[in-house]
């Protein structure tokens, strides 16, 4: 009973050590595969390390990449803009150089416009400064009356050389001087004497034909000094004079039976006149005489010729010619009609 008891104890001790045996086997096997999933997780663990590792290299890369898009986008927008910047720029500096040339236009306009202006003002200045020095100033005083001393001694003797009556006079006393010479001759030494009454004759025929020579120029110079100096005659109304028209009373130096032709020019077919009336259209006096004296039809002698003279810039002029049927006859400027119309004067006008 013992025994059994024993062998019983031992078979339930068996029992229980197989049972632990077993419950170690599995405990066993369970460590193993406890230990295999480990080694896996531990595996896995570090896959996924490597791949957080490398999806956060990833990120990385996108976030540079994406970082590098936006900076690259910022370039692009401000190379753009320095684009449109630098256009705008250009168009801005040919903007200016247009600017620039009309300024630099005007001021070359304004620039000669105030030099013209100063150098005018100036000459004004100066040419009033020299007439008040002129006046004040003692020593151009003395030189202006030695001047004028010096040109009235010169004017007198051309008047002595040329009057005339002083060169009459001459050959008047040279003549009696020879008459009483050779009548002292006859009286006394007729040989001494009579080449002293020949010498006297002689200048007396010489100052004779100075005389004569003289009165010629002297009449030829008052001549010209008339032709270069006219009378003129402002506001000369050319209605009829029972209307108010003034008139030209011409009689004085011709008296001539007034035979008038109006509106004449150098290619008329004249006719015996001794008063022509040009037309409007300017001309000179040299040309109007000759046109006049070619013309068979005009006879000799004196008469008038009123001419719009373009010698007188125009202005209606009354010329005396000593004789319209000669080319080289004398015209003197008398009167010259300050603004008349030419073509408004009527023989009325005139007296000759």
């Amino acid at each position: 009973m013992a025994l059994t008891q024993a062998a019983q104890a031992d078979d339930a001790a068996a029992a229980t050590a197989t049972i632990n045996a077993n419950n170690a086997a599995a405990a066993a096997l369970a460590a193993h595969a406890d230990d295999a999933a480990a080694a896996l997780a531990q595996t896995q663990a570090a896959a996924s390390l490597l791949a957080l590792q490398v999806a956060q290299a990833d990120d990385a890369a996108a976030a540079s990449a994406a970082a590098a898009a936006v900076q690259a986008h910022a370039n692009a927008n401000a190379a753009y803009a320095d684009d449109a910047a630098a256009a705008q720029a250009n168009a801005d500096a040919q903007a200016a150089d247009i600017a620039l040339a009309q300024a630099n236009a005007i001021a070359a306009q304004t620039d000669a416009s105030a030099l013209a202006s100063v150098a005018a003002t100036d000459a004004a200045h100066a040419a009033a400064v020299q007439t008040i020095a002129d006046q004040t100033d003692a020593a151009a005083l003395t030189q202006a009356a030695d001047a004028a001393a010096a040109a009235a001694l010169a004017a007198t003797q051309t008047a002595d050389l040329t009057d005339a009556n002083a060169l009459h006079l001459a050959a008047d006393a040279a003549a009696a001087a020879a008459l009483q010479a050779q009548a002292q001759a006859d009286l006394t030494d007729a040989g001494s004497l009579t080449v002293a009454a020949n010498a006297d004759a002689a200048a007396a025929a010489a100052a004779q034909a100075q005389a004569d020579l003289t009165d010629a120029s002297q009449l030829f110079v008052l001549s010209q000094n008339a032709l270069h100096n006219p009378l003129t005659v402002a506001d000369f109304s050319t209605g009829l004079p029972a209307a108010g028209g003034d008139v030209i009373d011409m009689s004085a130096i011709a008296d001539l039976t007034a035979s008038v032709a109006v509106g004449v020019n150098v290619g008329t077919d004249f006719s015996n006149n001794n008063l022509f009336i040009f037309d409007g259209t300017s001309v000179s006096i040299g040309a109007a005489a000759s046109a006049i004296a070619a013309d068979d039809s005009v006879l000799s002698g004196q008469g008038y010729i009123v001419i719009a003279d373009a010698q007188n810039s125009g202005a209606v002029t009354v010329y005396h010619s000593s004789d319209l049927s000669n080319a080289n006859a004398i015209d003197t400027a008398l009167v010259l009609l300050s603004g008349v119309n030419i073509t408004q004067l009527t023989a009325a006008n005139f007296v000759v």
